[in-house]
């Protein structure tokens, strides 16, 4: 005897079933799309010496514009200063011995490269900076090393976060193009970190990561000591030849206007022109001389101060 088939229902069975599938298709499409739309960290290289450092720009960007940071970017700060800022670096590491954050051998190569990045920054890039290094052990064993930072400038400091220094690495680590490669951080580490950054002439710790620097500051138009590590041999600072000069006080402005922010910064890029040349002996003691009282006097013109030569 034939039964007759019941109709399905379609509040219930399998239509409400053929109904959710024709909805997730569409919704499983768009879910590359929607992946695509998160936040996203774009790197854009500035500098990249494999053994020895790596400089690149980092923002991150929604959609297809890049979340505001409002940084002082982009900056102008010679190379030299920032050499002499580099060489001023020092750390407490876990024994408790202080030591130079960067090795002297590379602070003023990545100080050209880090001053290429401050141009070229918007104000929503930060400078990151990945610097290897070596050290022995009983004069025999030698380790491969690591320090890494951001740098940002604000309206008043030159920040830098150091997400490792003088980590050591596994042989091999760190090597261009391996896939256990070292890979700076995308954020800031809530581990304790095993160093401590010290404060000194200019340089304020904010905590046991971060230092505030006072770039501005006279201080870092002179040059430093620098050493080898292993205190085997030290050298005269390469930055500078001449001995530094006993600081010359800006001249009276008292019943004038205060000198501006911007030409009290011109006239620390001016003096600091001024030293490469000397540096580079492409002028005399003399001259030297007269076109740093000029410079003091704000008489950049005269002193053959060239902005675009930074």
């Amino acid at each position: 005897m034939l039964q007759a088939r019941s109709r399905p229902n379609p509040s219930r069975g399998s239509w409400p079933r053929a109904r959710w599938r024709v909805t997730l298709v569409p919704l499983l499409a768009l879910l590359p799309w929607l992946w695509g739309c998160g936040p996203k960290v774009v790197l854009d290289p500035v500098s990249d010496k494999p053994d020895e450092f790596s400089v690149f720009l980092r923002r991150t960007v929604e959609g297809k514009r890049p979340i505001p940071k409002n940084f002082a970017h982009p900056a102008t700060i010679s190379d030299v200063r920032l050499a002499h800022i580099l060489a001023n670096l020092a750390f407490e590491n876990s024994e408790g011995k202080r030591q130079p954050v960067i090795q002297s051998v590379r602070v003023y190569p990545l100080a050209e490269a880090l001053n290429q990045a401050v141009t070229r920054a918007s104000e929503d890039d930060e400078i990151v900076s990945i610097v290897y290094g070596t050290s022995r052990r009983l004069g025999l064993f030698s380790s491969r090393r690591v320090t890494s930072f951001r740098m940002f400038f604000d309206d008043q400091f030159m920040n830098l976060e150091f997400y490792d220094i003088e980590l050591e690495l596994e042989p091999g680590e760190g090597k261009p193009g391996r896939d256990d490669s070292y890979r700076v951080p995308e954020q800031t580490p809530e581990s304790a970190p095993r160093f401590k950054v010290l404060a000194g002439q200019a340089l304020a710790a904010a905590n046991a990561r971060t230092l505030q620097v006072d770039w501005r500051d006279p201080y870092f138009a002179r040059p430093v000591s620098l050493s080898v590590r292993g205190n085997r041999f030290k050298r005269r600072s390469v930055l500078m030849e001449a001995d530094p000069e006993p600081p010359v006080p800006l001249p009276d402005t008292s019943g004038a206007t205060s000198i501006s922010a911007e030409m009290r910064d011109a006239q620390i890029r001016a003096l600091d022109q001024l030293d490469g040349l000397r540096r580079q002996g492409l002028i005399k003691e003399v001259e030297f001389q007269r076109r740093r009282r000029l410079i003091l006097q704000g008489k950049l013109d005269e002193a053959g101060y060239e902005p675009d030569a930074e």
